[in-house]
């Protein structure tokens, strides 16, 4: 279960205490869909993900009562999550076809609103620091430098320095200085 912010992880924290059901409750980041928040996610196991909106902390029971019941209320339904292993629900939209979505290729943001953004190990599972790896493993320390000179890359400290000129220093030659 993915829940942003709020009332709503409690909600749902409380509600499967109450009915003593083991699940996850993750809290995530926006999904990039801000008119739509507070939003709710759930999925159960073998089937996809289903996302809505506008869920307020009152509402949290009544949406895991239905989903958790194999039903998917219509009201404030966004979409499913498509998955390639999973099992999608009859009759519910696909998310990546929301007016919103369906333009956009999501490749710096792919993982928003869809993984904890705390959680290093998640971040890992999902892909994250594969290319810094494949660089480090292909190339040396003066070598990336080079090729972050080459691109022409800039910070994000205010100065706008070249990237190459701030991060490359470590790897230099000492200069030499006469006293």
């Amino acid at each position: 279960m993915r829940a942003r912010r709020g009332r709503r992880p409690a909600a749902a924290r409380e509600f499967l205490a109450d009915r003593k059901i083991e699940a996850d409750v993750v809290e995530v980041g926006c999904t990039g869909l801000c008119s739509s928040e507070p939003m709710l996610d759930v999925q159960l196991p073998e089937r996809t993900r289903v996302s809505f909106e506008a869920v307020t902390g009152e509402r949290v029971a009544g949406l895991l009562e239905a989903v958790l019941g194999r039903r998917i209320p219509g009201e404030g339904l966004l979409g499913q999550f498509r998955s390639p292993t999973l099992a999608p629900w009859p009759d519910v939209p696909y998310l990546d076809e929301h007016p919103f979505f369906a333009p956009q290729t999501r490749w710096v943001l792919a993982n928003c609103g869809i993984m904890d953004p705390t959680s290093i190990d998640e971040y890992i599972a999902r892909g994250g620091y594969r290319a810094l790896a494949g660089a480090l493993r292909a190339h040396t320390p003066s070598e990336l430098c080079e090729i972050v000179e080459r691109s022409g890359l800039r910070g994000r400290g205010g100065g706008a320095f070249r990237r190459a000129r701030s991060g490359s220093s470590p790897f230099r030659p000492p200069a030499n200085r006469s006293t």
